[in-house]
């Protein structure tokens, strides 16, 4: 996993981008050892910089099942997508 510092500034550089609207090369071809795990706590620190910087709220949730195998479990035809 990556050390929170080199977290907390990729979490910085996609707030920056999106505000600036701006885009950057993406991040598993400049980290070649980025984990699943390690996306999550960049892109929840980027969800963090919106809510205290610029008071954004968070106000659903997005539930998805975009995986045949999953919907063929759950007895679904499509993708679920719910806010």
């Amino acid at each position: 996993m990556m050390d929170k510092d080199r977290i907390n500034a990729l979490g910085e550089e996609l707030y920056t981008a999106l505000r600036s609207q701006s885009t950057l090369a993406p991040l598993t071809q400049r980290e070649a050892a980025i984990t699943i795990e390690d996306a999550y706590h960049i892109s929840l620190r980027m969800v963090n910089l919106r809510l205290q910087r610029d008071g954004e709220r968070i106000v659903g949730k997005k539930l998805a099942s975009p995986a045949s195998r999953c919907r063929t479990c759950s007895a679904c035809s499509s993708p679920t997508l719910a806010s």
